[in-house]
């Protein structure tokens, strides 16, 4: 980490321009080529910092980075990688390239997606359960400053949790008792719903005041009284007309929000539908069922639309994160040609197989796994003013 440590990073401005960023950009490609050629690693290290002395440092670049030192050193890499983007997304956020929450949050699902398989080659022992432990605490951090800052979840990074979680289980298990430190990160929430607060009894509608039968009175007593009365009958229209428009308030508020968690759900689209096995090239019956998967989404200020690719876990890991990828770019490019939808209103996922959403051990189960679903994010600011882009899909 000395490198690292030495330099005194500055944020960088775009960099699509420089030598170092252009042939980044030709090695990371190895990753989605069907024939998965090695990527010299120390190499796209070496040009990440190359990239960082000339022009300062960027999200891409960083994220770049961070995966190179993963793959070279392993874990400790890892670990400085992971606190190199950290830094940079807390200190730098306003000034960051790429300026657009949909561009850096591709970056970032792309990053914690291949990292998956990385993780799942370590050979760890149990005396590396505190750097785990680490970086799990470094990725529990850099989940709740994007918490703060995107609002949008990332199914790469909670997956990626996971799975040090579960590594960090195994290793604890075969450690000697009391030796290391329990492991800790931040656990799924429980499957079991909390338990509901009793709700207070509803008010009555109309607010009902009785009175007790007054004794006989003269007929000065019944001239008094009626001027009450007649503010006792204005007092419970006003009552009334208060509780009707409370309730029309409450009815137009939850259709609202019926509305917004309608839209939210969202749209899973069949792989074997739209691709051919292994190709993520539309076929042309597709633009059926994505119409009608898809009528319902729409570009709208404050939401991203969120396009993720799965796939099951048959084959070679690494090309099905490729595949996953591009076929999720397919179905938002197939959105843009349809709906001219700016791309900073978009966000692209890869997740390979790790979000099935049934079994792998049954031709069905894999079948329903290879899936693309869309579905809309509130995600404030976005999809709205001018925006850059990463490098790549």
């Amino acid at each position: 980490m000395s490198v690292l440590s030495e330099m005194q990073l500055r944020p960088g401005a775009d960099p699509s321009k420089q030598a170092p960023y252009i042939a980044l950009g030709e090695e990371l490609a190895k990753l989605s080529h069907p024939a998965c050629p090695d990527v010299n690693w120390q190499w796209v290290e070496y040009q990440c910092l190359e990239l960082f002395q000339e022009n300062g440092a960027d999200l891409q670049s960083a994220a770049a980075l961070a995966l190179a030192r993963s793959h070279v050193h392993g874990l400790p890499g890892m670990e400085q990688g992971l606190a190199l983007v950290t830094a940079l997304l807390s200190q730098s956020w306003p000034q960051l390239w790429p300026a657009a929450l949909s561009a850096r949050i591709q970056i970032l699902t792309w990053l914690f997606a291949q990292l998956q398989p990385l993780v799942r080659r370590l050979e760890l022992l149990g005396s590396d359960l505190p750097l785990l432990e680490r970086v799990g605490s470094g990725l529990a951090g850099l989940g709740e400053l994007l918490g703060r800052h995107a609002q949008v979840p990332l199914l790469s990074l909670e997956a990626l949790q996971a799975q040090l979680a579960s590594l960090a289980r195994r290793l604890e298990r075969e450690a000697v008792p009391a030796e290391v430190a329990p492991f800790s990160l931040p656990a799924a929430l429980p499957a079991s719903a909390p338990a509901t607060p009793p709700r207070p009894a509803a008010s009555p509608s109309v607010l009902v005041l009785k009175l007790d039968n007054p004794p006989p009175a003269s007929q000065a007593q019944e001239r008094r009284r009626g001027p009450r009365l007649l503010w006792l009958v204005l007092l419970l229209i006003l009552l009334a007309g208060l509780s009707l428009g409370s309730f029309w308030v409450w009815h137009a508020a939850r259709q609202d929000r019926d509305e917004q968690a309608r839209v939210a759900d969202p749209v899973y689209l069949d792989s074997l539908l739209l691709f051919a096995p292994g190709s993520a090239e539309l076929k042309p019956e597709s633009t059926k069922v994505l119409i009608d998967g898809l009528m319902h989404i729409k570009a709208q200020p404050d939401w991203l639309i969120v396009v993720s690719g799965h796939s099951d876990n048959s084959g070679n890991e690494r090309q099905n994160l490729a595949l996953s990828q591009a076929r999720a770019a397919a179905v938002r490019d197939w959105m843009q040609r349809m709906g001219d939808i700016p791309q900073r209103c978009f966000v692209v996922q890869g997740l390979g197989a790790s979000q099935p959403i049934a079994s792998n051990d049954s031709e069905q189960g894999r079948s329903a796994n290879r899936r693309v679903d869309v579905r809309l994010v509130p995600a404030p600011g976005a999809c709205s003013g001018e925006a850059g882009a990463g490098m790549g899909r």
